[in-house]
């Protein structure tokens, strides 16, 4: 899945309003998955990322993701919550 939501990450970051929009709505669905936040966290910190921007757009993304599934006290929580051995491989 990480190579998928790589080109996922990727299409957000096209020129093309048409393509961008269909990532984002991609991320969006996919952000209910589980190990959404690992896979993230995978491409953040890996450093074979052939493209510019897709290791800091993964960063931008799970920061929003833990912001949004971390935990219920959020203001800004939203279902699912993360999955506790998702939240162990993460932090």
């Amino acid at each position: 899945m990480a190579a998928e939501l790589y080109q996922v990450l990727l299409a957000t970051l096209q020129p093309d309003p048409v393509t961008r929009s269909n990532a984002e709505q991609v991320l969006e669905s996919s952000s209910r998955s589980p190990n959404f936040g690992l896979f993230l966290t995978q491409i953040a910190c890996s450093k074979d990322a052939p493209q510019p921007g897709v290791r800091q757009l993964a960063a931008v993304v799970l920061k929003k993701h833990i912001k949004e599934h971390w935990t219920y006290e959020s203001n800004h929580f939203r279902e699912p919550p993360i999955d506790e051995d998702e939240k162990t491989q993460v932090s």
